[in-house]
């Protein structure tokens, strides 16, 4: 052989020798297999996820609707004995069940941060806790001693011309839920008797049936009210337990990580304008002024700071359940969440400070989701 065929045999023996080592593995049918089967793990396991968030939700608004039941017996037997025991037995019975209503809030702010697909949510959540409210639009305010339902007899007392009267033309025109029970229970500043529920079955002016008189009227009022917040928190679960309620098939349409993400929002809006507005109005006032203000939400019950904590304790058993927790916090930020979530649930249970600021560190926890809202966790 010539020394060009040799030269030309090395030449190819070495390009053959340079494309076996720059050749890439072919991967193995048991890396692909473990590959997909990983993925279609972590898939199902945000589904199973998104779906139990929901079933939570379903859980915490039967025990709001078992607890409404608690307090319309309460309101039975106030009406029944008359006494300030069974008044103030009442009023401690609808702080118990207005707070279990509120372990909900993370569920039903769903209606307010998603409008475009929930907003049959909100006017569910209307006929319950609807506020603020004008007091003289239920019952004599201030001067205004002839003012509201309960001395307007033109208005029936029935469940239907009550409702009619709600939300009538404005949203503070409030005659169903907990605030109007409220007012009914504690009256302006607090000054409700048991004995404004005393029945009066006879009346020195002829011109006016005994059923017509204020006290008669607030008794059948209250106790219509206490029935139709029971029926329709029940109206409330059915659209979100049943499967072709409005609520839950809706959610069920969207995809899993769309429905985590929906929960996340959700949270960042209850945090934000929900709970943030609540106590920034109330920085540099008296505790109690703060309680009774107009925009207090529980301005004639009292007691704001007990639904705000209420309402975190529902936000936090919701994000550290074991099946969600992956899910709906990055692993990062997940610690800290919980030492802010913490600390946000200490300071809501404690004494309140007259120059009290909890805005840094509602926005510390809303700051921690903004991540999650950018679809940074378990995309799909």
């Amino acid at each position: 052989m010539n020394s060009w065929l040799r030269a030309s045999s090395l030449t190819l023996a070495l390009l053959g020798l340079l494309l076996a080592c720059t050749e890439k593995p072919t991967p193995s049918l048991n890396t692909e297999t473990e590959t997909r089967e990983t993925s279609e793990a972590a898939t199902q396991a945000l589904e199973d996820a998104s779906l139990h968030a929901w079933q939570l939700g379903t859980a915490s608004l039967q025990d709001a609707a078992y607890s409404l039941q608690a307090l319309q017996k309460a309101i039975v037997t106030l009406l029944l004995e008359r006494s300030e025991e069974s008044l103030t037995l009442a009023r401690q019975q609808w702080h118990k069940s207005h707070n279990r209503y509120q372990n909900s809030a993370i569920f039903l702010a769903i209606g307010e941060s998603n409008p475009g697909l929930f907003g049959h949510l909100q006017s569910l959540t209307f006929n319950l806790d609807a506020w603020p409210i004008q007091p003289g639009y239920i019952d004599s305010y201030g001067v205004y001693t002839h003012s509201g339902v309960v001395n307007d007899i033109t208005v029936p007392l029935n469940a239907e011309a009550i409702r009619r009267q709600h939300g009538f033309s404005d949203d503070s025109e409030v005659t169903l839920g907990f605030h109007a029970i409220a007012y009914l229970l504690w009256g302006e500043n607090g000054e409700r008797r048991a004995s404004d529920f005393s029945e009066t079955k006879s009346n020195i002016n002829l011109d006016t049936v005994p059923a017509d008189l204020p006290a008669n009227r607030r008794r059948v009022l209250l106790q219509l009210q206490a029935q139709l917040l029971v029926d329709d928190a029940h109206v409330l679960l059915k659209h979100w337990q049943f499967p072709k309620g409005q609520l839950k098939s809706q959610y069920e349409a969207l995809a899993a990580g769309s429905r985590i993400e929906l929960l996340q929002a959700a949270a960042a809006h209850l945090l934000q304008n929900l709970i943030q507005p609540l106590f920034e109005q109330a920085q540099g006032i008296e505790a109690a002024a703060a309680e009774n203000s107009e925009r207090a939400h529980n301005r004639f019950a009292g007691n704001t700071r007990s639904m705000a904590a209420a309402a975190i304790d529902g936000l936090d058993r919701l994000f550290a359940d074991p099946t969600l927790a992956s899910a709906i916090i990055l692993e990062g930020e997940r610690a800290e969440w919980q030492t802010l979530l913490g600390e946000l649930q200490t300071r809501l249970k404690a004494e309140p400070s007259e120059q009290e600021d909890l805005s840094p560190l509602l926005n510390q926890l809303v700051t921690l989701l903004e991540p999650a809202l950018l679809g940074n966790v378990n995309p799909t």
